[in-house]
């Protein structure tokens, strides 16, 4: 050795030594988070299902409620046309008259069948 020189030494392993990487309590752990996950997903989806369906709903109620009784023509709210014969609506904004199908059959009469009907009636009766 030459003087001076200080004797090589090997160096040191900062690794520590590895001891079994398999844990098998980690590993159920992380399946049961994935399970939690999961259902927490799933329940998320079916309350954003119900959500979405009472929105529906309340949307369809608001439609109905905005729409029933009301003139097709011209949106006005129809009044009612109390007759001895029939009973329909009015419109006060157009003028118009409106009747269910039966106040028209009391009207006018019951609907001829068209030609299909009877044909199949013809056809039938054989």
């Amino acid at each position: 050795m030459a003087l001076g020189a200080q004797p090589i030494r090997p160096k040191k392993n900062n690794m520590q030594p590895m001891i079994n990487p398999h844990n098998p309590l980690a590993e159920r752990q992380r399946a049961e988070r994935a399970q939690e996950d999961d259902d927490f997903r799933q329940r998320d989806q079916e309350l954003i299902g119900a959500l979405r369906d009472k929105s529906a709903a309340a949307i369809e109620q608001v439609l109905r409620q905005y729409a029933c009784m009301r003139c097709p023509q011209c949106g006005e709210f129809l009044e009612a046309m109390p007759s001895h014969r029939i009973m329909g609506e009015t419109c006060p904004g157009c003028g118009g008259i409106w009747l269910d199908r039966w106040a028209w059959e009391v009207l006018v009469g019951p609907k001829e069948p068209g030609w299909l009907q009877r044909l199949f009636a013809g056809i039938l009766s054989r």
